[in-house]
């Protein structure tokens, strides 16, 4: 693996996650600073675990066989960025709810077409993957240290306003684009059967 790929590689798997750390942790503090109501707090995180069973119908049943991942990539960040930014404007309960499991079911397939793009340009994985996933927790980490530097330094009340989505919206455009740039990863299954009891089980086949 080149330095080139490295980078690129890299680069994409640190706004993967940042995109995620930026809203995630703060979301139960702004939902209760509208009034949601502990049950409902807890609802609105399930979004992210239904998507992330959701998700592997999509990509393992028509992405994988399909389409590029670099694209679907590319075109799930950007929708994703657009859903989020306009979910971070709703106050209902059932709305905002509902809003995040349309982002998540964006967001959530996006972390297994980052691995795909990066094994398909490994050589090596077991020793090249944990230098680029590395990236990936250091992305959710900077996310929170800028959230934090936010909040002590021009806006007190960050965590309980929407701005952390926005900032997540940002990146996800920025990564949305970014993915078109990426290496070509052509479907990895073209002309294989479907197997739904794989996907049920979130393996990709």
């Amino acid at each position: 693996m080149n330095k080139n790929i490295y980078t690129r590689l890299s680069f994409m798997m640190f706004l993967e996650f940042f995109i995620w750390g930026a809203w995630f942790v703060t979301l139960g503090t702004y939902l209760g600073s509208i009034n949601f109501s502990g049950s409902d707090i807890g609802n609105t995180y399930l979004m992210n675990n239904v998507a992330a069973i959701i998700s592997p119908f999509f990509i393992g049943m028509i992405a994988d066989r399909f389409f590029s991942s670099e694209k679907v990539m590319g075109i799930l960040h950007i929708l994703g960025g657009i859903i989020i930014f306009f979910v971070s404007g709703i106050t209902s309960t059932s709305g905002l709810i509902f809003g995040l499991l349309l982002y998540n079911i964006c967001y959530m397939p996006t972390i297994a077409l980052a691995n795909t793009i990066s094994f398909n340009q490994l050589e090596n994985p077991d020793k090249q993957f944990p230098k680029i996933r590395v990236w990936g927790t250091l992305g959710w980490i900077l996310a929170g240290l800028l959230i934090t530097f936010i909040q002590f330094n021009y806006f007190e009340g960050i965590e309980k306003s929407t701005l952390p989505m926005k900032i997540a919206a940002i990146a996800s455009f920025i990564l949305g684009l970014y993915s078109f740039t990426l290496p070509k990863t052509p479907p990895q299954n073209v002309g294989k059967e479907v197997n739904p009891t794989c996907h049920i089980s979130l393996k990709i086949c």
